[in-house]
């Protein structure tokens, strides 16, 4: 891997970097303070391409940014919690990945702005078996006040 140029102070978007943390998988990962105030760890390939320009706060609206805090679903937007599996994902679920360095499957969780490491397992399933568990404790409730929303807003027109 190339030497790390160091980002700390340098502005993208809403964010601020303020250290380096360590690597998610091959990709070097950065803190980084919003200006709303959040704090969330981004790789450095998405601060520099500018696909990530804040903790989530910034939402992209035909092609206008419009500066909008989730504070109706606790600063988490319930359309990134229903998107597909990325494309080079290997496990076949989100949020589970082979770390080569520890040789186990890691499950984590992106929530309010931050990203939560599940655990590392010797085995996928039970790697699976954490990330779905978090996805029910945190992801389902918030998803069911969301459509509950948009019942009483679509009867209310």
């Amino acid at each position: 891997m190339p030497k790390a140029i160091d980002l700390t102070g340098q502005r993208f978007g809403r964010l601020v970097v303020t250290k380096r943390v360590e690597n998610k998988g091959n990709h070097r990962c950065w803190e980084c303070s919003c200006d709303c105030g959040n704090i969330t760890i981004v790789p450095v390939g998405h601060l520099r391409s500018g696909n990530t320009r804040s903790c989530g706060c910034l939402i992209e609206n035909n092609g206008q940014n419009i500066k909008k805090i989730a504070k109706d679903y606790n600063q988490t937007n319930p359309n990134l919690l229903k998107s597909k599996i990325q494309i080079n994902n290997k496990s076949g679920v989100k949020g589970v990945c082979w770390c080569k360095s520890s040789g186990k499957w890691v499950a984590h969780i992106g929530f309010r702005c931050k990203t939560y490491t599940l655990g590392k397992f010797d085995d996928i399933n039970d790697a699976i078996a954490a990330r779905k568990a978090a996805e029910g404790k945190y992801y389902k409730p918030v998803l069911e006040e969301y459509e509950n929303q948009k019942k009483v807003e679509s009867n209310e027109r």
